[in-house]
């Protein structure tokens, strides 16, 4: 085994599969490859020396990711969200912020993808624009979208594609 390999500590397969030292100590039993690290260098743990270890020491084991997943498909072990240990419980007022700003970002989305549209729509409808045609278009796409938006929009339009000044055409 090359000594640059990465491994993962006993803790670390506790937290992932959400058991008890005892238990991994059954895994061990059951074929799981465990190391610890002797003389600098890591040596395999035969299943017979998990009785010299205290439930305690267990978290000093060290596993090979590829074994741990390995067992983990042979045995059908579900696997706790890692994740979940770095999240932070946010206070009422950072969630409400957080709330507040994923409906922003669901405008944004929404906005990019009306101008998308409305850009596809003045060029291919053949004739100059008026305001109410590109309102018309981007309320299609999603009605919560503000009119200072479509006002942005309505400026980003290249006037060769807008109605100038002048009569209004009849419909």
């Amino acid at each position: 085994m090359s000594q640059v390999e990465k491994f993962w500590s006993g803790q670390r397969i506790l937290e992932r599969w959400g058991i008890s030292p005892t238990e991994l100590a059954a895994f061990i039993y059951q074929g799981l490859p465990a190391y610890r690290m002797a003389k600098g260098k890591f040596d395999q743990i035969k299943s017979e020396e998990v009785n010299q270890f205290d439930m305690d020491s267990m978290t000093d084991l060290v596993f090979l990711p590829t074994h741990i997943k390995d067992f983990e498909q042979a045995n059908d072990l579900s696997i706790k969200d890692e994740s979940d240990g770095n999240n932070v419980k946010l206070s009422a007022k950072d969630a409400r912020e957080f709330g507040r700003l994923k409906a922003e970002q669901e405008k944004w989305y929404s906005s990019i993808t009306a101008a998308v549209q409305v850009g596809i729509f003045c060029s291919t409808v053949g004739h100059s624009v008026v305001r109410r045609e590109i309102e018309g278009c981007v309320f299609d796409i999603d009605q919560a979208i503000p009119f200072t938006t479509i006002d942005i929009m309505w400026r980003a339009i290249p006037d060769k594609y807008k109605k100038g000044a002048g009569r209004p055409r009849k419909e």
